[in-house]
């Protein structure tokens, strides 16, 4: 944690985390890509936080840095038609527990021996966050809906999950991508490119 005395802000902090010293340079691109992809040879811009991968995950990163008061950047190596990746074509539903130490025992039980050694504390903030995962949505104006599914029920720990859907309706259709992740994006005027695969970190 990081306070005002400690002499830095969080845009000091994400400025350290971002990659470089927050300045990013896109080139090595071959000839023949850029031609295809219409893009320069060389150029460079300069941000706060480079996120790569324009998804559901991407897009968390992304509102979290930008509301935190750093400058963000989204690279996206898929043509915009496909923007979303896997979050926009899936089912859009969201899994939230509603308590934390159910939540870790659920999600230990999901992981049966494949817990690759993960402390105690990692599980406990795991399960926190995605305690959160509620607020957070209804935060970017998402209508959330209980909607009957849950993926091993008669696991210990289950009674705690909920799964969510944007608003009332069938599986699917993309609610949550097109009506609350993408407009939340937009909103904040986080710039995203196209066709721009990272090189290297």
């Amino acid at each position: 944690m990081v306070s005002k005395k400690d002499g830095l802000s969080r845009r000091d902090l994400l400025k350290g985390m971002a990659i470089s010293t927050g300045a990013i340079a896109l080139s090595g691109v071959t000839p023949k890509v850029a031609e295809a992809a219409k893009m320069p040879k060389k150029w460079d811009l300069e941000t706060d936080v480079v996120v790569v991968g324009y998804g559901g995950a991407g897009v968390a990163a992304a509102i979290t840095a930008h509301d935190a008061g750093a400058k963000v950047l989204m690279l996206e190596k898929a043509p915009e038609k496909f923007k979303g990746g896997n979050t926009r074509v899936s089912g859009n539903l969201t899994l939230c527990p509603n308590n934390v130490d159910k939540a870790v025992t659920y999600f230990k039980a999901m992981s049966g021996p494949y817990q690759d050694n993960i402390s105690d504390g990692m599980w406990k903030t795991f399960a926190t966050e995605m305690v959160n995962n509620t607020a957070w949505l209804k935060g970017l104006g998402a209508e959330l809906v209980a909607f009957d599914l849950l993926e091993f029920p008669d696991l210990p720990g289950s009674d705690s999950v909920v799964t969510y859907t944007h608003k009332k309706g069938p599986l699917g259709q993309a609610r949550l991508w097109d009506q609350v992740l993408e407009p939340a994006v937009a909103s904040r005027k986080i710039k995203v490119l196209y066709d721009t695969p990272a090189k290297r970190l």
